[in-house]
């Protein structure tokens, strides 16, 4: 067995770890022994917990005791930007580190000053650095000259448990942002707008739900979205849900939207690929590197409001006939982000 300590800034369920768990799944059953570490408590440890890891919470993993103790096991895996700090503290060392990387650019200027231009070419032979997306992995060679490897995820195929999504409202379009969290990033500001510049027969046909975390600084898009629902009686907010629950309602809609100004892929758009859905996302959305507009999904320029709104009211106007795009997205999701893909590659990775 080898022994392997997994690093995380915390357990909550965001796309980052909700990924990691089937990672560490396929590991824990090829001779892996996991403990995951998180420098804050969350929901998650019991789905780690369920699948016999071990998980504790460290608030101190800078200490020169917790890196000498890392330094003691047979391997170590670091996940995402955020974590940077650790890598460099085992850098030269004798642990071998895996470093998961999911944040877009954006986050890579957010840590600008702890991220020198240099870091990457520093790296010793010890640490080895994925990608969750070809998008991150252009970033990073671009910026720093590295070629890290390209790591896509693996999402669970559960279209064939899913029963038949339940359409209360027959003549409404139904539209589905999901997000752990409402951000600049995410774009929910730019659907917003994109409502209201659809013209009234659209509105009519259409209904449109957010879902996520509202934190203080966006709690404005979340008085919009009230002030809409009250206006016209089809923009709705949804509180954040467990997984189960968030992949049962998105079969119940009719296309998912990730209007991301960036996003390194974007679990949803992958899921909604899985469940056959129609997806519309921005062109820096990892996902995309492996789609094509209006053949596997509808892709629009990042940031540009008219191609979004465009986009939603293609959908609108020709749902029946777009349905061979959310069937072609099917087999972008079997081809690239399928279980199956995504273990073979993990053992490709990790030598089991």
């Amino acid at each position: 067995m080898k022994r392997m300590k997994v690093l995380v800034p915390c357990l909550e369920g965001a796309g980052g770890i909700s990924v990691l768990k089937n990672l560490l799944n396929i590991l824990n059953k090829n001779d892996y022994d996991i403990t995951v570490v998180s420098l804050l408590e969350g929901q998650m440890r019991k789905d780690f917990e369920n699948m016999g890891i071990s998980v504790q919470v460290e608030e101190q993993m800078m200490s020169e005791e917790f890196i000498s103790d890392l330094a003691e096991e047979d391997e170590v895996f670091v996940n995402t930007l955020q974590m940077h700090s650790i890598v460099q503290k085992l850098n030269g060392g004798t642990v071998k580190v895996h470093w998961w990387i999911h944040e877009p650019p954006a986050y890579f200027l957010l840590c600008k000053e702890m991220i020198p231009e240099d870091f990457f070419s520093h790296l010793e032979a010890n640490v080895r650095v994925y990608t969750a997306g070809q998008l991150v992995h252009d970033h990073i060679w671009n910026q720093y000259g590295y070629d890290a490897q390209v790591l896509n995820f693996g999402v669970e195929d559960i279209a064939g448990r899913m029963k038949e999504g339940n359409k209360e409202v027959k003549d409404r379009i139904r539209f589905l942002l999901p997000s752990f969290y409402f951000d600049y990033i995410k774009g929910q500001d730019l659907l917003l707008k994109a409502i209201t510049e659809l013209p009234q027969e659209y509105i009519e046909h259409s209904e449109f739900f957010f879902l996520g975390y509202v934190e203080e600084d966006m709690q404005g898009l979340y008085r919009v979205i009230q002030k809409l629902e009250q206006a016209w009686g089809n923009v709705h907010y949804l509180s954040i849900m467990e997984h189960d629950k968030l992949l049962e309602t998105m079969n119940d809609m009719d296309c998912i939207i990730a209007p991301s100004r960036e996003d390194a892929t974007n679990a949803c758009i992958v899921e909604g690929m899985m469940l056959s859905k129609i997806c519309i996302c921005s062109d820096m959305t990892g996902a995309s590197r492996y789609l094509q507009d209006c053949v596997d999904a509808l892709i629009f320029p990042t940031g540009n409001v008219e191609e979004l709104k465009k986009r939603i009211m293609l959908v609108i106007n020709s749902f029946d006939e777009l349905q061979a795009i959310g069937k072609n997205g099917r087999r972008v999701y079997e081809e690239v982000f399928s279980e199956e893909v995504f273990e073979k590659r993990v053992k490709e990775i990790f030598d089991v």
